[in-house]
């Protein structure tokens, strides 16, 4: 009998004991209030219900040192629920952020809220994405669990008022969690989850600094990567790779001392919370040899000294805009623009007007874009941009060379009669781009009669066509490789001669020699 009371009273003491643990860990009602909000610890799971459409469930935490909390709620069956968190403050509870990603039945998460000292509020509610509707027999578990904060994002820092502070050569961790954020009402990223960088840049001596930006890729999120001024201008968005891919900004170019931010966000709400992404920032001195961006227009363009530059193609629609001041006028220079593997370039050149005179795309990807020689008359604009690049932040050299020669050199443009260069004895000409034609004119003071010697291209062939002072052509011939053809034409005072390609040779030249005839 006595080990018989002894076995009861063992059964009451655990059961009091698992009632205490229970009570300890289940919300208490009334509690649809901050006032009579359940306290509860971190690292211990809660386990509530949300009874009717009209419920909700508040909870208080006291926070004692700087940490980064994990939220974690559990489905229940038929109801879309929501977390709402609010920071404690004078006069009253601040709401910081909302998770309610997902729809009814489906659990929601959050990664990595950071929190100082002090009390946080943690409601539980119906969401926004379904009829609300109770379920007194299914509970949901929430579980808040803590860990040390060391070099990571501080969220929330959904906009440049919370943005997380981020120097030179450090690397920041963060989440690309929740998956949206339904307190962002910019038109522009509207409901758009946003992670917010900031940093400082002091320009000294008038030198322009090149900031360098890395973000990782994550699994399963399309990133995309922003820089952005003070009063949120995008100076340049990366959104050049894939998803699970990294984005990288590389060697942009600030110029004015402030306050800057990078903007990290995903496409179409996709979200990762189990995987952190890695932000790095550096920054360096401008090297003028090398370009600076933002440079995609005339008025941005960078000057090019000691006739070189290097520079990079970020993407397919990035557009490099340089200008070139000749030591001494009428001149002629060589251009090359080589690049990495699988660069496609193209090289388009403007007089100092803005006036576009060609454009060069005659090699392959990977091979260098060459122009033999051009006269530069006076200051010019040169573009770089591609066709394709095999990956971005694809870099190339841009290089002129002054090119000097006793022969008389065609000047380019002369593609119509109106551009036609006036052609006297002998001239020197290239075959400078795709579909190039060439237009010479001859004048006379009378009707003459002449001998043209023409030399073609040494890997290519060229049509050569004589015309009436008006430009109809007379005749035509086609001369293949560098072999020589004379033949004799009458002029009626004028006459054109005009050069085409039949077969392309961008490297070696032409010639032209003009003998008159008694």
């Amino acid at each position: 009998m006595q080990g018989h009371k002894k076995s009861i009273s063992l059964i009451v003491f655990f059961i009091f004991i698992i009632s205490c643990k229970i009570s300890t860990n289940t919300e208490k009602e009334p509690n649809n209030t901050f006032a009579n909000a359940n306290k509860i610890s971190i690292n211990n799971e809660i386990t509530g219900y949300l009874e009717s459409e009209n419920d909700t469930d508040c909870f208080i935490v006291d926070v004692d040192q700087e940490q980064i909390l994990k939220i974690a709620l559990s489905g229940i069956k038929g109801v879309n629920h929501a977390v709402s968190i609010y920071r404690n403050e004078n006069p009253g509870p601040v709401l910081i952020k909302v998770i309610d990603d997902n729809r009814k039945s489906s659990p929601e998460t959050f990664a990595n809220l950071y929190v100082e000292p002090g009390q946080y509020f943690f409601t539980i509610s119906h969401g926004s994405r379904d009829i609300k509707k109770g379920n007194t027999e299914t509970p949901y578990k929430l579980n808040i669990t803590s860990r040390s904060y060391l070099n990571e994002e501080k969220e929330p820092d959904d906009t440049i008022f919370s943005a997380t502070e981020i120097s030179d050569k450090s690397i920041i961790i963060g989440y690309f969690s929740p998956a949206q954020n339904t307190m962002n009402n910019d038109p522009k990223t509207k409901m758009q989850e946003l992670d917010f960088f900031k940093f400082n840049i002091s320009i000294t001596d008038n030198i322009p600094v090149l900031i360098n930006v890395r973000l990782t890729g994550v699994t399963g999120v399309d990133s995309v990567l922003s820089l952005l001024t003070g009063t949120m201008e995008e100076l340049h968005i990366a959104d050049n790779a894939g998803s699970s891919e990294s984005e990288m900004i590389s060697d942009f170019g600030i110029k004015e001392s402030g306050t800057y931010y990078i903007r990290v966000s995903s496409k179409n709400f996709l979200v990762n919370h189990e995987i952190p992404y890695e932000l790095t920032l550096e920054y360096k001195q401008y090297d003028q040899n090398s370009e600076l961006e933002s440079n995609n227009s005339f008025d941005k363009s960078n000057l090019i000294l000691n006739n070189i530059i290097t520079g990079r193609i970020s993407n397919s629609g990035d557009s490099d805009f340089f200008h070139f001041v000749p030591q001494f006028k009428n001149r002629f220079y060589k251009a090359t623009c080589s690049g990495a593997s699988g660069l496609d370039i193209v090289m388009t050149i403007y007089d100092n007007n803005h006036n576009k005179l060609f454009e060069i795309n005659n090699s392959g990807a990977g091979e260098p874009e060459k122009i033999p020689y051009f006269m530069v008359k006076n200051p010019i604009y040169i573009s770089v941009t591609a066709l394709s690049l095999s990956s971005p932040e694809s870099e190339y050299t841009l290089a002129l060379e002054q090119y000097d020669s006793n022969e008389i050199l065609e000047v380019e443009p002369n593609n119509s009669k109106n551009t036609a260069n006036i052609l006297n004895n002998r001239i020197t000409g290239f075959i400078t781009y795709r579909n190039d034609i060439d237009y010479y004119l001859l004048k006379f003071t009378e009707k003459q009669r002449v001998k043209l010697t023409v030399r073609g291209v040494k890997n290519g062939r060229i049509k050569i066509s004589t015309t009436d002072p008006l430009g109809f052509i007379i005749k035509s011939k086609e001369i293949n490789a560098d072999e020589e053809v004379s033949f004799n034409e009458i002029f009626d005072k004028k006459g054109f001669l005009i050069v085409e390609s039949a077969v392309p040779d961008f490297e070696f030249p032409y010639t032209i020699t003009v003998e008159e005839l008694q």
